[in-house]
């Protein structure tokens, strides 16, 4: 029969297509104004002279961040077929100022914003689709 909704590798799917899809709504009404309003019933995202534009994930070049990075991109693809075409996702790896400077203190230098600071400004730019941190 089917896996019981309860089984660990269900319920932590299930997690994370909730924060995947709070990530990608959230984003896409807070920060992206100028997504194509269009729904072509896909998930790629289409540029105004029909071109497919890759899903542009921004992230850090850390060793976490990076793997937090591939690990949206592979379950993106899992979920929605069309992301496996080749070129449908791209990853953007960003230097913040808190990976650049590295003989202060976080609390020196400002807090936490000093390893996000670029990914809010790219995000807010277009230069990427999401985030992940």
């Amino acid at each position: 029969g089917l896996p019981s909704p309860n089984t660990p590798n269900t319920t932590e799917a299930m997690k994370f297509t909730a924060a995947v899809s709070f990530m990608l709504a959230g984003s896409a009404v807070a920060f992206a104004p100028s997504l194509n309003s269009q729904s072509r019933g896909t998930a790629l995202n289409m540029a105004e002279d029909g071109e497919i534009k890759p899903l542009r994930i921004g992230t850090r070049g850390s060793p976490l961040a990076l793997a937090q990075a591939y690990e949206t991109r592979e379950r993106l693809m899992a979920n929605f077929p069309e992301m496996n075409e080749e070129g449908a996702i791209e990853i953007c790896v960003m230097k913040t100022q808190g990976d650049m400077i590295l003989d202060k203190s976080l609390m020196e230098l400002g807090g936490k914003g000093l390893f996000t600071k670029e990914l809010d400004t790219a995000l807010l730019g277009n230069e990427v689709d999401i985030c992940v941190h």
